[in-house]
């Protein structure tokens, strides 16, 4: 069920894309956009700057930019995330409270893709999304 909130925006996240996986593929999918670590990779050592806000993600697409080395900055393309402010562990939703981020409000190149589904384990970054890892979709 949906939730009768909006989504929050949290911050900016640059991501590679890659080749379609032939699973994907054969269902007529283009191409995989997920906050997801584990299907679209971020920039190698990232964390060690230590520009990201309170969620893992920036707070401005400049800030985002800086963590990507110039020279590799093709491969990647910038997101920005929403979340909507809940937690489920089944059967039980709950609120789950959104610190103040201070996030710039994207530009108008920004377009919406959809929603996904992700966990959050103990790491840094979003994990697995059933839709695409569990093959949900």
């Amino acid at each position: 069920m949906m939730p009768d909130t909006k989504a929050v925006l949290i911050g900016f996240s640059p991501r590679q894309i890659g080749p379609c996986p032939d699973m994907a593929a054969a269902l007529g999918v283009e191409e995989v956009c997920s906050v997801s670590a584990c299907i679209a990779k971020g920039p190698t050592h990232w964390i060690n700057f230590w520009r990201h806000n309170d969620l893992w993600l920036f707070s401005s697409p400049d800030l985002a930019w800086s963590v990507v080395p110039q020279t590799e900055r093709l491969g990647f393309r910038l997101f920005a995330c929403q979340l909507f402010p809940i937690r489920v562990n089944e059967p039980i939703q709950t609120d789950f409270p959104i610190p103040d981020l201070n996030v710039e409000p994207p530009d108008e190149t920004f377009i919406s893709l959809g929603y996904d589904v992700v966990c959050r384990p103990l790491g840094t970054e979003f994990g697995c999304s059933p839709l695409y890892c569990k093959q949900l979709a």
